[in-house]
């Protein structure tokens, strides 16, 4: 190699190491390069829980009514913004709550919409003053299908067969025994269920009664069939507006029978419900005999009784009175409601339940057999 080619290399040579040493001293080599940008954190995913099926205002609401899933996008906005309104993601969360409003399924299930979390009111707190609570279980034949809800207004009918003894006569009567009461729980539970109702098996309803006409119910209930039947949407206003003004009435509140004004057979409700109230009042057939418009003639006191005045010198004393076979009697025995007690006691006026219809007899009787 030639020495000119040589010293042009170093030369070269040279060059490059001073350019790379001005290059370090300037820090050009010394310029770092921006980070790469970092990937954006994935949203958190946030669990709600949601309606399974439709909810409707005054239910409720079952656990398995309700399910837990993922927010979606359009939902994560009002959940950071309104984080305390939602339940635990949970169905236990609704377990005896009752809905407030109608929830749509698929919707979040916000505290808002819901009843504030407390036992249901006792049966004697939902009672007007001075009423009594009887417990009806009917099938569903005898209770318009069953469909009848907690707070309707209700006429309660006796279905029964009377018997007028000595005479041999027996009919089976249907009459109204108590009119317009109010159905404070159903199913024997405080709390609203809403489900379906079990085929074959009777169900319970409490109706809100004045003191006599519960007794009377009481004493129906083994004197034949009983049967409830809803009154009409009109006349349930009406009666809901009188008990609202029972709760808000100061002072002294008096019973309420909520009958039809102008009754005859509420006439003496009044009388009635003090009587049995102070306990001196009790409910036995005659009560019914009223109902049923069934009179047993009063027998004659004069044509029957002999009564003779006795006399102790210048003083009289008790009558001595005897019947028309000789039999001596006291005052009381000659009373008018002896009278009426005795001619009731011959009459032998009795009510029991209906035949019961056989349900495998016309099956029977198609068959041809016994």
């Amino acid at each position: 190699m030639r020495a000119s080619t040589l010293f042009i290399l170093a030369v070269a040579v040279l060059l490059g190491l001073s350019l790379a040493v001005v290059a370090k001293l300037s820090g050009f080599f010394d310029k770092s390069q921006p980070p790469p940008p970092e990937p954006a954190a994935a949203a958190p995913d946030i669990t709600i829980l949601v309606a399974n099926r439709n909810l409707f205002a005054g239910d409720l609401i079952d656990p398995a009514w309700v399910k837990a899933r993922k927010a979606r996008a359009d939902e994560i906005a009002h959940y950071q913004a309104h984080k305390d309104q939602y339940l635990s993601p949970i169905p236990q969360s609704v377990s005896l709550r009752i809905a407030k409003v109608n929830i749509e399924a698929d919707r979040p299930v916000l505290r808002e919409q819901l009843t504030e979390l407390a036992k249901p009111d006792s049966l004697s707190q939902r009672l007007v003053p001075v009423m009594r609570a009887v417990n009806l279980s009917l099938p569903k034949d005898r209770c318009a299908g069953g469909l009848i809800k907690v707070g309707e207004w209700v006429d309660v009918f006796l279905t029964t067969t009377v018997d007028m003894g000595d005479k041999g006569a027996q009919q089976t009567r249907s009459a109204p025994i108590a009119h317009k009461l109010r159905v404070i729980t159903k199913r024997n539970v405080l709390w609203p269920v809403f489900s379906s109702l079990p085929e074959d098996k009777p169900i319970q309803f409490t109706l809100e009664v004045n003191p006599y006409r519960a007794a009377l119910l009481e004493f129906a209930k083994d004197k034949g069939t009983l049967t409830i039947a809803p009154i009409s949407a009109d006349e349930q206003r009406q009666m809901e507006e009188k008990r609202a003004q029972i709760f808000t009435a100061g002072g002294t509140v008096q019973h309420q029978s909520f009958a039809i004004d102008g009754s005859a057979e509420y006439a003496d409700e009044d009388g009635r419900v003090d009587a049995v109230t102070r306990g001196e009042l009790n409910v036995n057939n005659n009560d019914l005999m009223r109902i049923f418009d069934i009179t047993v003639p009063q027998p004659p006191v004069a044509k029957q009784n002999t009564a003779i005045q006795q006399l102790a010198g210048n003083s009289r004393t008790a009558d001595a009175i005897f019947d028309a076979d000789g039999n001596p009697l006291t005052p009381q025995d000659n009373s008018p409601k002896a009278a009426v007690a005795t001619a009731l006691a011959k009459a032998q006026v009795q009510f029991g339940a209906p035949p019961q219809k056989c349900k495998t007899c016309a099956e029977k009787k198609k068959l041809g057999l016994k």
